[in-house]
């Protein structure tokens, strides 16, 4: 999927989950050894070669199928993002983590974000944890947890994409659906995809939206547009490459484009007693594919 991506919630180390196939090829039963089975053979002829061959050749998979539908409302969707100098809007995401016992467990988060091109970003994060704020003015990304009152800060002079791709490679830091925050998300979501179309008409929260469908080799992802504006609504991710096919989803509303925004709104001032930390150290590997994808996974403690 997208090479800001990753994914993920978001979100993931994917690189510390083994990519284990999850289709499972169908098999025959075994042939029989036995002497009922000799005594059949010699009882009944043989299938003739060419019947023979067409038994044992298998399913054919389906063949790709692009509807340039879908990709035409994706685009008009994406461009409107692409061509704002500014925006905010507000994603309430879900996303699964595997334990390490097995199971699959759903987290939540309410995310307020704040864009303003090329190079200013802030995100106000709140989980049943507590509330983080993400502040990037340009120069550097602070990381604020607001409940225990420090930060963290990273050296990261350039654009809003490139401070996205950083903070996940060094950090493992990723942002809810940072694909739409970039500067051109349809180049991320459309990487690699392999299966496109239009889904139909859809209600989501009240909301008509049309639905789309999309599928890469690692991922199947939908995406509900707004009936009027044709700006997201939902986007739902399944990655087919993680045990257990981890899912993530963002609902998005109050989608507002163009309002320029004030430039303090991305500087942070320390409040009083507030601890400078540095971040943890990421795992080894664990910052190699970080970045390209929209939403990973971790295994949770």
């Amino acid at each position: 999927m997208a090479d800001p991506k990753s994914s993920k919630p978001r979100r993931l180390a994917a690189a510390a989950l083994a990519s284990l196939p999850l289709a499972v090829a169908g098999l025959a039963p075994a042939a029989w050894t036995g002497p009922a089975a000799a005594q059949q053979s010699e009882a009944t002829p043989a299938a003739p070669a060419a019947q023979a061959d067409a038994a044992a050749a298998p399913a054919e998979a389906p063949a790709p199928l692009i509807e340039q539908e879908a990709l035409d409302l994706l685009k008009s969707a994406t461009s409107k993002i692409a061509a704002a100098k500014s925006f905010s809007v507000e994603i309430d995401a879900s996303h699964q983590v595997p334990t390490t016992l097995g199971q699959m467990v759903t987290l939540f988060s309410d995310t307020e974000v704040t864009v303003s091109r090329p190079d200013k970003l802030k995100a106000e994060i709140e989980t049943g944890a507590g509330e983080t704020e993400f502040l990037f003015d340009g120069k550097k990304l602070t990381v604020f947890d607001k409940a225990k009152n420090f930060f963290a800060e990273m050296p990261a002079e350039g654009t809003v994409d490139a401070l996205i791709t950083a903070a996940a490679e060094k950090h493992g830091l990723e942002l809810p659906a940072a694909e739409f925050l970039t500067s051109d998300p349809e180049v991320l979501l459309t990487k690699d995809v392999v299966n496109a179309y239009v889904i139909g008409p859809a209600l989501v929260h009240g909301e008509k939206t049309v639905q789309l469908m999309f599928a890469t080799p690692r991922y199947e992802w939908q995406l509900w547009l707004d009936d009027k504006t044709r700006l997201p609504v939902l986007y739902a991710l399944t990655h087919l490459d993680l045990p257990g096919t981890p899912t993530y989803t963002a609902a998005f509303s109050d989608w507002k484009l163009d309002e320029t925004p004030d430039a303090a709104e991305f500087a942070f001032t320390p409040p009083a007693g507030a601890a400078k930390i540095e971040f943890a150290p990421l795992p080894p590997e664990a910052g190699k594919d970080a970045g390209k994808d929209a939403s990973k996974t971790e295994p949770a403690k």
